[in-house]
């Protein structure tokens, strides 16, 4: 217990090099997993977090860090634990595509525990509006903290190194009526390679971007809504024609994630289908030209 207590007063204020951090020694031993990669100075990584049932995903660059919301709040120490892992103690932009607990159930929890730059959050209408703990908490530490935090809109790019831009590209409607069809949805482009967003993203959505937008081609997709059958449209796919789709899912989880009918469909487009569940966490190393992964059962 004592020794508990010593690494965590280490990792949060001490910072003394010869004593190892808590989540250093999770890691070493075997408790808390992730992925064994190393990035070089002119790379960026893409993380797509295993938080169980729900989504995470973490963008590195030389220059900044984007958060893309942070799972349930049961999740939040795990999602802490992972991005010191990695060196994180900045978060110049988190997005939190909508407030469903799976996506920013923890969201408090993370704000609290790093320096943020800003928040981009959905403009929904008020009679959508969540009156939740956990969103409720959200904002009282985004105003506690005097984060900036906006709306999105389409159009809106953020510069995250040389050669690296994420762009916000949807929602492009406002008369959805679910609350996942205001996800965020966002593209980040990094030389050659490309990456697609999607948040819960529904068919409405999803056939609105696709009569918006002539260009939706991703090397890499995080598949919308989980793998549910209402996301992950034909007409969708086919436009967007990943190389890699990337389904944020729960072990066995009471949904039924991935479907049948959404997993026939990204069979379709040839992609490769990396789920969290079976492959815990996992990690896109770019350098504009080259493009690979690893996971966290790769270092199992």
């Amino acid at each position: 217990m004592l020794l508990t207590m010593l690494l965590f007063i280490n990792e949060h204020w001490l910072h003394i090099a010869q004593i190892p951090t808590l989540s250093e020694v999770l890691l070493r031993s075997g408790v808390m997993k992730r992925p064994n990669v190393t990035v070089q100075q002119d790379e960026i990584a893409v993380h797509f977090i295993d938080v169980g049932q729900g989504d995470c995903t973490l963008i590195v660059t030389p220059d900044k860090t984007v958060l893309i919301d942070c799972g349930e709040k049961s999740e939040s120490g795990s999602v802490i634990r992972y991005l010191r892992s990695f060196g994180v103690s900045r978060l110049d932009h988190v997005i939190g595509t909508h407030p469903h607990s799976d996506h920013i159930g923890g969201m408090a929890q993370i704000l609290s525990a790093f320096d943020v730059g800003e928040f981009i959050m959905p403009d929904h209408p008020d009679s959508l509006t969540p009156t939740t703990d956990y969103y409720i908490d959200m904002l009282k530490v985004i105003g506690d903290k005097d984060i900036d935090a906006v709306y999105s809109e389409p159009g809106m790019n953020i510069t995250l190194c040389e050669g690296t831009v994420l762009e916000i590209i949807g929602p492009v409607g406002s008369d959805y009526d679910d609350l996942n069809d205001f996800s965020v949805i966002t593209r980040l482009d990094s030389g050659n390679y490309s990456f697609l967003f999607t948040g819960d993203m529904e068919k409405p959505a999803e056939l609105d971007l696709v009569n918006t937008f002539a260009q939706l081609r991703a090397d890499v997709l995080k598949v919308g809504h989980h793998g549910s059958s209402s996301s992950s449209s034909t007409e969708f796919l086919k436009r967007v024609q990943p190389t890699y789709a990337v389904i944020s899912v729960g072990d066995d989880n009471s949904y039924g994630h991935p479907t049948p009918e959404a997993l026939k469909r990204l069979q379709k487009t040839g992609a490769e289908i990396l789920r969290t569940s079976e492959l815990g966490s996992v990690v896109f190393v770019t350098d504009g030209n080259t493009l690979n992964y690893v996971t966290a059962e790769d270092a199992a």
